[in-house]
């Protein structure tokens, strides 16, 4: 498949829509000649109780996920992504209850013919009764049962690298979990972005975090979530991702692309581009499309 055919956006950038928006959205998408899309249902943290796992069928009945099926099929590839849980106690509980919403959200997946569906990993909280070693052997233990499922629905799974957590140290750890689930079902989400946050450097070339990151862990990934680094003195790190490909992004993207061609990469690669700038955070629906557009322009220059 040509690499144009697998570059979409992510419906994040849609914000906390329902299932009428983002069909809408994903119509918006096609006519804007994408042929890639990644589906956001919902954000697990925003579930109360966490461990409820019909938020999502509650959220996409029978009917809209028939009618989202429906409105995806011409696209090439569709993925669906889903973020995380902080765990804060495990102990004296069960903890399986909390891997019911991913795998309500694998179900999901299944229902609108997606290909690959991805997560957070489960993480800590920073007064969980529970230890980083316990937190790594919890996800391993999910990682194999999602692969169970995997089989069943014909779906490969990833886990994605988490920013500013030290727990989820992406060249080490989560190629570590990875390996030990030991199924090609499932493997590894890249977010570009992500590993520059997590290299905890503010000063230097993150396009080298991001290049040592991929030389690590590009065979075992499944899909990249990519997007502009800027320099910010708003945030902590000095740097702000999820940023357009434009003249303000740090990143050089033409030796991201030149290391995806010699590897050989032929997963998707998604935008999550938020907001047409870094400061005005009300950029609409138009304005973020217009950026993705803009982005898979560059991506395929960088690419020839």
């Amino acid at each position: 498949m040509d690499l144009e055919e697998r570059i979409g956006p992510s419906t994040l950038i849609l914000g906390d829509g329902g299932a009428q928006a983002i069909t809408s959205m994903v119509t918006s998408v096609k006519e804007a000649g994408f042929t890639a899309i990644e589906i956001c249902p919902a954000q697990f943290q925003s579930v109360e109780p966490l461990t409820n796992s019909s938020f999502l069928e509650n959220l996409f009945g029978e009917a809209e996920r028939r009618r989202l099926r429906k409105v995806i099929r011409p696209f090439h590839v569709v993925t669906v992504h889903g973020s995380s849980y902080w765990v804060t106690k495990i102990r004296g509980g069960d903890k399986e209850e909390l891997w019911k919403p991913y795998f309500e959200l694998m179900r999901f997946a299944h229902d609108i013919n997606a290909q690959i569906v991805s997560f957070h990993p489960l993480q800590r909280s920073e007064d969980a009764d529970i230890s980083n070693d316990e937190m790594f052997e919890y996800n391993i233990e999910f990682g194999k049962k999602a692969v169970e499922y995997a089989d069943e629905l014909n779906l490969t799974a990833a886990f994605e690298n988490m920013p500013r957590n030290g727990c989820w140290s992406l060249l080490t750890k989560i190629n570590d979990v990875i390996h030990r689930i030991g199924s090609e079902r499932f493997g590894f989400l890249f977010d570009i972005g992500h590993a520059v946050l997590q290299s905890g450097e503010s000063l230097g070339d993150p396009t080298s975090h991001v290049l040592k990151a991929l030389e690590q862990c590009v065979d075992n990934t499944l899909q990249i979530h990519s997007h502009g680094i800027q320099r910010s003195q708003n945030f902590q790190t000095g740097l702000k991702d999820h940023r357009p490909l434009d003249e303000s992004n740090t990143l050089d993207y033409s030796k991201i692309m030149r290391l995806l061609k010699t590897k050989k990469y032929q997963g998707p690669i998604i935008f999550e581009i938020y907001f047409k700038n870094a400061i005005d955070k009300r950029a609409s629906f138009q304005d973020n499309l217009e950026a993705c557009i803009s982005a898979k322009h560059e991506l395929i220059r960088c690419w020839i």
